[in-house]
């Protein structure tokens, strides 16, 4: 037994070896691995190189490091890709090696073909130009050039050869010209002019000596036009000597030789000239003299300034001389005087016409031209000038030119500035609201100020704000007008939606009998009067039909039914009870499904931050309680108040922002009114005196409340009506006053001006407005409209005079009573 177990026991060892070396898989083997590879440098940092990495036989995954697409520095990188089978942990690895090298030459950008001027017979020292090199590793640098910048370069074109070596010693090279030219003129020397007596009838032989020199050419020739040694006749003569380089520059000077004999020639000369000017310099004057010489007889003399020449304005003297062949010279001279009695000539526009900027008016650019014959264009002075602020309506502008010598010229034109343009007003987007009740809903909305001419003006819509509006879609028009009449106007649209569930009263469950049997009819008395108890309001409808799931027949036992109301709008509510059959006899029971009517007298007041909401509690003796829910926009109804109170104050609002309530009353059974809502809008009542809708008797003193952030404030007043107000609370009126205090008030006055129209506090209806204003007034930024007020200015009555009776004084007796005269009355 022993033996066998000692068997056994080596023949399971024998099959785990044997299990154990077939469980062990070779490791897997690399197929694809690429090959060893050299890649052209892409920048400093070298280049990357991207593979198919080698796959596994055995699909074991691979990884190569570096991985395929990374970048490799300069030199070789050997890559080592590895495969690893995760079920026996067995891994083969396989490399290649990848080269970076930088083969490629910088290149070497070179300039054009420079020109150079001579300076010296070396050529030209000093040129100057730049050469660079860019490499793909090393970027940009400097190339050297051979002859380098600065270099002197001779006459001809000479080749600049610059070369540029990278990092790796790759070297690149570019050429370019350099060419030198001669273009410098020689200087010729010559004596000074030369003065000598005749020697004979013909003149005077003269010699001199001239030399020339040049920058490039050592010895360039020169030549005159009268030889030295040549007779020169009576008189002056001009000498040119010319000289030329080997470039074919030339250069030029002249001396004068004057040949003298003795005899004076005789001047003769007009009276003074006076003539009117004609131009900017003068005007031309045309003359005549003339002269005589005893030995060359008749002469033409010279005159400064020439006869024909332009004299200025003012009195010049002309001198007139005269030389004869041999340099004897005689003189004469008179005056011409030229006068400017002539206006300049003024160009003014037309009337122009402006559209106004501001409620200022318009700041008006225009040209005057004005043109004079001596002074040409001379600036003109305009009683109002060009780019200042001109008023509402037409302005006269005179403008007038003096020229130099007094001469004067005016005319004038008209600037007429008016406000065509329209206010723009900005209106809401278009608004949806829940129904409050049959005739629709309740809405407040606001319109932002729209601005006119940098002043806000007050918009009017219609339906105004605070309006019922009905079921549907209706189209708000909003207008806004400026002083001048312009109207703007712009709409969007206020849909009144029912959305709202019925208020639907159920009984509460009962017990009935079926006398004995195993079921009872739903047409039973009992059951049916059960089933016709359940009741629904709707706050648009009214009474709302409820329908409900009951069986015809309902067994013994307790049966579950539903309620269900529905409105003409869709808006659907269902409520569940219960009913329960018994054989047994039962005690009736009084069913109250009768809902208690609504809370009487709803009203709400709007306060800074709150509402306060008032009730009379319905008169139905079960009453119960009401609940107050609360809703702002689209958002969901929140109950805020349940109780038996007459009234709820809600606090911590936001002011300007509508809210919507809804007033709920309960009997002790449950059953709820249809409902009442009430809208408000909290805010601050920011415009403090007068209170609104006050009666004043003399002008008022506005008063509001300081705003944070506002450096000053516009106030504007509108007439609504005359002594007899008619006008509606919706209706703007004209505007009689813009004022822009920096303290929250203002005393009105009697009367003032106003669009340069005299303005006056007559009895009628106003209304204000406040904008608080924002940073400096030229920059014309204001907030919100603060609020809008009225007031009513009432005619005080006039007191009527009293006249005390005096005693008469006692008639003389003596004086007869005078006749056609009555006696006066006491």
């Amino acid at each position: 037994m022993r033996r066998a177990r000692l068997v056994l026991a080596a023949t399971v060892v024998l099959a785990l070896v044997l299990f154990a070396h077939a469980a062990q898989a070779d490791p897997p083997a690399l197929n694809g691995v690429p090959e060893d590879k050299t890649v052209e440098a892409t920048g400093p940092a070298g280049a990357s190189f991207s593979w198919t990495d080698p796959t596994a036989d055995d699909g074991s995954p691979v990884s190569c490091s570096p991985s395929s697409g990374s970048t490799f520095g300069f030199g070789t990188t050997t890559v080592t890709c590895t495969a690893t089978n995760p079920d026996t942990s067995e891994t083969s690895s396989a490399s290649f090696d990848v080269t970076v090298d930088d083969t490629t030459a910088p290149t070497v950008s070179v300039p054009g073909t420079i020109n150079a001027f001579a300076t010296s017979a070396g050529g030209a020292s000093g040129v100057a130009f730049s050469a660079s090199a860019s490499d793909a590793v090393d970027g940009t640098f400097d190339a050297s050039c051979s002859p380098a910048s600065g270099s002197t370069f001779p006459l001809g074109t000479t080749g600049v050869t610059c070369t540029a070596t990278d990092s790796h010693g790759k070297t690149g090279s570019n050429s370019f010209n350099v060419t030198v030219t001669d273009n410098g003129d020689p200087s010729v020397t010559v004596p000074d002019d030369i003065t000598t007596p005749a020697s004979g009838p013909g003149g005077a032989p003269v010699s001199y000596s001239v030399s020339a020199s040049d920058a490039v050419d050592a010895s360039p020739s020169v030549g005159c036009d009268k030889a030295s040694g040549s007779t020169f006749s009576v008189g002056q003569t001009t000498v040119t000597c010319t000289a030329t380089d080997d470039a074919g520059n030339t250069g030029s000077a002249s001396f004068k030789v004057t040949v003298t004999d003795g005899v004076s020639p005789t001047v003769s000369v007009p009276g003074d000239i006076t003539v009117e000017a004609t131009g900017p310099g003068g005007a031309t004057a045309s003359f005549s003299a003339t002269a005589n010489d005893a030995v060359d007889g008749a002469l033409t003399p010279t005159c400064t300034p020439a006869s024909g020449a332009t004299f200025p304005v003012g009195t010049t003297t002309v001198s007139c001389s005269a030389h004869d062949t041999s340099g004897n010279t005689d003189s004469g001279s008179f005056t011409v005087t030229v006068h400017d009695t002539t206006a300049p000539v003024l160009t003014v526009p037309g009337t122009l016409a402006k559209e106004a900027t501001s409620a200022a008016g318009a700041t008006v650019t225009f040209t005057v031209g004005a043109s004079d014959l001596v002074d040409g264009s001379i600036a003109a002075t305009c009683t109002k000038p060009s780019g200042t602020l001109f008023p509402f309506g037409t302005t006269s502008v005179t403008c007038t030119a003096t020229d130099s010598h007094s001469n004067s010229a005016s005319g004038s034109f008209n600037v007429r500035v008016a406000d065509t343009t329209a206010p723009v007003v900005p209106v809401p987007p278009d608004i949806t609201a829940e129904a409050d009740g049959p005739a629709g809903a309740t809405l407040t909305y606001a319109v932002s100020t729209p601005f006119d001419l940098g002043e806000p003006v007050p918009v009017s819509c219609s339906p105004s704000p605070g309006s019922v509006f009905p079921l549907g879609r209706t189209g708000v028009t909003c207008t806004a007008s400026d002083p001048f009449g312009n109207r703007g106007t712009a709409s969007f649209t206020a849909t009144v939606v029912d959305t709202t569930k019925p208020t639907l009263n159920v009984p509460a469950p009962i017990t009935v009998s079926s006398n004995g049997a195993s079921s009872l009819a739903s047409s039973a008395k009992d059951v049916a009067a059960f089933l016709a108890a359940a009741n629904a309001r709707d706050l648009v409808d009214g009474p709302v039909p409820v329908t409900s799931n009951a069986p015809a027949s309902l067994p013994v036992g307790t049966t579950t039914l539903t309620f269900t109301a529905k409105d003409r709008a869709g808006n659907a509510a269902s409520a569940h009870s219960q009913i329960t059959v018994v054989t047994t006899p039962v005690a009736p029971v009084v069913i109250d499904a009768a809902p208690p009517g609504d809370v009487t007298g709803l009203k709400a007041v709007a306060g800074d931050g709150s509402v306060s909401l008032s009730w009379k509690a319905p008169g139905d003796s079960d009453f119960d309680h009401v609940t107050v829910t609360r809703s702002l926009g689209s958002s969901g109804q929140a109950l805020v108040y349940q109780g038996a109170q007459a009234g709820y104050s809600d606090t911590g609002l936001k002011n300007g922002l509508e809210y919507r309530y809804v007033v709920i009353a309960f009997d002790k059974a449950g059953n709820g009114s249809r409902g009442l809502v009430i809208r408000a809008t909290p805010k601050a009542q920011l415009l403090t005196t007068p209170r609104d809708g006050a009666v004043v008797t003399k002008p008022p003193v506005l008063k509001w409340r300081a705003l944070s952030g506002a450096t000053y404030y516009n106030v504007q007043l509108y007439r609504v009506s005359g002594a007899k107000v008619t006008a509606s609370a919706g209706s703007t009126g004209t505007k009689i006053l813009s004022a822009w205090p920096d303290q929250p008030r203002l005393a009105m006055q009697k009367s003032w001006k106003f669009n340069r129209k005299l303005q006056q506090l007559l009895p009628g209806r106003y209304l204000w407005y406040v904008w608080p204003g924002l940073g400096a007034r030229t920059a014309q930024k204001y907030g919100a409209v603060m609020g809008e007020s009225s007031f009513v200015v009432k005619a005080v009555a006039k007191k009527k005079a009293t006249v005390k009776k005096k005693k008469a004084p006692a008639r003389p007796k003596a004086k007869a009573k005078p006749k056609g005269r009555s006696q006066p009355r006491a």
